[in-house]
């Protein structure tokens, strides 16, 4: 099934995306258009001057996979479903050897319904354009100026029950800290019903709560929708936040190109020509699956993620600018992003040194603290006098030793009375964050010694599914001056470094 297209965008990664009439809607939207205003990658930019490219693009490049994804799925199905007609008399074969293989299988039913269904096309449509409607200004850094989750309720009293439900339950479990994700709820819930009260003539409506759900996995689609009568829900959060999501894709390709380095390639079109689908036996829900003949292409989709955020995400100059402005956040009691969701739209990697700005002046601080919390964020937005490095230390996993070492230099800064920050960035190569009882969803199809198709473990076969470690940067930076003496405050913090590491060495 497709939709019906109104106007096509012309993209410098994908080229041309076509357009659904509500999705023109939603584009056109004042919330997200916001988008076109809030940088990719944020602070990249003062390092490759290419990067200034705009989330507005990247939800677009999102949309535009997911269409092709369908399409592949869709044919790829075809094809397996004339291979399980041509096994059928292997079957008595396959019963010996039951406990040994898992065979594939997927209900014709469900297959016709789901990719019959205009519905589906268009709820997993809009989850992929608005996966990243309510992000911050300043990227993942904004994120450290959210408020918590209990002022989020307070601010927006009109929230849709469920969303007030699963606001409710995160505080339960203790969770206080809002994220990006929550504000992208709220908007695309704010989006569609705006659009449904003014256009009540578009052809085809999408229930928010199903779009909703497929960013959201806790929680459940609207009551009686397609998405939770063909129980797709869990396929299509994997296909937009997932081991392979058309999220990672985007931006992997879009950022490489855009800073002018080749770390980010890998070759997609034979990732996308090898999605398939599948019955899960254990929780008998339809989950994501991957050819044999598309695992190179995907361990190589695994390598370029990794490399991106080593060689660019992770750079020591856009990591000092995070460090300068959680500073400042530790310093202005109150330093919050609005959480009231048309206050928190205003905003944008424009207006946020001003409202920034504002905080600072109108914060209890003493004036001599005030001017410089004000020098440190206008140096962030200058790229002048940013904080320097004076500690690194990588490692995998936990590391107890590492550890103790970080806790010395930073006891050890705070008695000589430095100014620092620590930041930590985590990096692995797979999320691994959909298992039960210790099983990744995502599985290879591939036909075993008797050619009969089966379903295996992606671990069986990736040595970097059975090698995958978390690996940690943990950077300590000092606060540079604009004062003449700025070199000797930085030598001050080496070598208080040095010392607390018994080094006698004067480089780190």
């Amino acid at each position: 099934m497709t939709l019906e297209i109104t106007r096509r965008i012309r993209g410098n990664l994908h080229g041309s995306t076509d357009i659904s009439e509500l999705e023109d809607q939603v584009i056109s939207h004042p919330n997200f258009q916001r988008l076109r205003n809030i940088k990719q990658t944020a602070f990249l930019s003062y390092v490759f001057p290419g990067a200034t490219h705009s989330r507005f693009e990247h939800s677009l490049g999102v949309l535009h996979l997911a269409s092709i994804a369908w399409e592949k799925i869709k044919e790829n199905q075809r094809r397996i479903k004339k291979n399980i007609f041509e096994e059928k008399l292997k079957v008595e074969q396959l019963n010996e050897e039951k406990n040994e293989v898992e065979k594939y299988h997927l209900e014709e039913e469900k297959v016709k319904n789901i990719f019959s269904s205009s519905y589906c096309l268009q709820t997993l449509r809009l989850a992929a354009l608005l996966h990243d409607i309510g992000h911050p200004p300043l990227s993942h850094t904004g994120e450290i100026f959210l408020p918590n989750l209990s002022t989020i309720l307070e601010s927006n009293p009109n929230l849709p029950e469920y969303l007030k439900k699963y606001i409710k339950t995160l505080i339960k479990k203790e969770t206080q800290q809002c994220t990006h994700e929550i504000y992208s709820i709220m908007l695309i819930d704010q989006i569609l019903s705006e659009i449904y009260k003014k256009y009540k003539s578009l052809k085809l409506k999408v229930h928010p709560q199903d779009v909703v759900s497929l960013l959201i996995k806790e929680i459940s689609p609207h009551k009686d929708s397609q998405i939770e009568k063909f129980q797709v829900q869990d396929l299509f959060h994997e296909l937009i936040s997932g081991d392979i999501d058309f999220d990672r894709m985007d931006y992997l390709l879009r950022d490489s190109k855009e800073c002018g380095v080749i770390y980010g390639l890998f070759d997609i079109d034979r990732i996308l020509e090898s999605l398939a689908i599948y019955d899960n036996k254990n929780d008998g829900k339809l989950h994501l699956s991957i050819h044999f003949s598309g695992l190179a292409a995907y361990e190589d989709y695994l390598r370029a993620r990794q490399s991106m955020y080593l060689q660019l995400y992770f750079h020591k100059t856009s990591v000092a600018c995070e460090a300068m402005l959680r500073n400042i956040s530790k310093n202005i009691n109150g330093c919050q992003l609005p959480a009231n969701i048309s206050q928190y739209t205003e905003l944008d990697d424009h207006s946020i040194y001003i409202y920034f700005c504002e905080k600072i002046k109108n914060s209890q601080l003493k004036l001599c603290e005030k001017e410089k919390n004000l020098k440190i964020l206008r140096n962030v937005q200058k790229r002048s006098n940013l904080w320097k490095r004076v500690y690194e230390v990588s490692f995998c996993g936990d590391s107890p030793l590492y550890e103790k070492q970080i806790s010395k230099v930073t006891k050890s800064l705070k008695e000589n009375n430095c100014n620092f920050e620590v930041v930590r960035s985590y990096n692995q190569m797979t999320t691994k964050n959909d298992t039960l009882n210790d099983e990744n969803y995502l599985k290879l199809i591939k036909k075993n010694e008797k050619q009969i198709l089966t379903v295996a473990p992606i671990k069986d076969y990736s040595p970097i599914y059975t090698n995958d470690q978390n690996i940690q940067i943990c950077r300590i930076y000092a606060q540079a001056t604009d004062s003449k003496d700025n070199d000797q405050v930085l030598e001050k913090a080496r070598a208080v470094v040095l010392g607390a590491l018994n080094l006698n060495d004067k480089t780190i």
